[in-house]
Parts: structure tokens; sequence; C-alpha cells
């Protein structure tokens, strides 16, 4: 008699940076930011993005114009699933998806334990230092 044991497969997260344009005839850059990031709430572990105050600051439209979205963000996404997922948003020109190591989100200060988050599953970590920030905000 054999028995057989079926290993579960971990899967690994991974991490990345995108930086996004936006088609140039697109106005309110700052709210198809805001739509995108929005759209990746479930399927992200962790996310950061530049510039920070998207939904709060309109002059923020021209930053993205000019230098376009950064984001970083950590999923369980394959990196080919991720870039599907992204060439998704409306009025993309273009975007650039490449893997980075772990150390990259280390210029993220975590959340202190004496603040609250707001819980989303996965929880996204609120960023407390600028430049950057998760745009989950307690209120």
């Amino acid at each position: 008699m054999s028995i057989k044991f079926k290993r579960e497969q971990k899967t690994i997260s991974k991490c990345y940076q995108v930086n996004v344009f936006f088609q140039s005839d697109c106005v309110l850059e700052n709210i198809k930011a805001y739509t995108m990031i929005f759209g990746l709430i479930g399927l992200v572990e962790e996310l950061y993005f530049l510039p920070e105050d998207i939904v709060d600051n309109s002059d923020t439209s021209a930053y993205i114009r000019n230098n376009g979205l950064d984001i970083f963000l950590r999923t369980k996404m394959e990196y080919e699933q991720l870039k599907d997922q992204l060439n998704k948003t409306p009025s993309l020109e273009r975007l650039t998806l490449k893997m980075v190591d772990e150390s990259a989100f280390e210029a993220f200060e975590p959340v202190p334990k004496n603040k609250k988050l707001i819980e989303t599953q996965p929880i996204i970590k609120q960023i407390t230092k600028k430049p950057i920030r998760c745009f989950c905000q307690t209120y």
C-alpha cells in the first residue's frame, strides 16, 4: 500500500514597480490614477504610489502627465497576469512594469502600531512618510 501526499505549493509574493502614462488628450490624470489604484486594491498585499495626494490635489495631474504615476506593489500575481490587468486601464498610453527586490519597500515607513488601518482584504498599509503613501486612510 502506498500513500501519495499532494504538497500544496505556496504562492510567494512578488514586488513590482510600475510607471504609468495616460493618453495625451486625457484630462484629470489624477482621477484616472485614483481609479487605477482603486482597481488594484483587491489584487495586492501592499501598495504605495507617487504622487501621494492624487485625490486632494488637482495639480498632481501635471506631475503625472510629465513624470507618470509610480506604483510600488506586492502581490501574488505573476508578471504577465499583472501586466494584463494593468493594460485594462482606460486611457492608458504606456506602462513600464518591472519586478523589484523587496528592499525597494524599505523606503516606506510602516504604520505605527497606535494608528488604525482601514481593514480590507488584504490589508493595504497606510504610509506616514512622505512623499509616498497608500491612499487608504483612517477617518
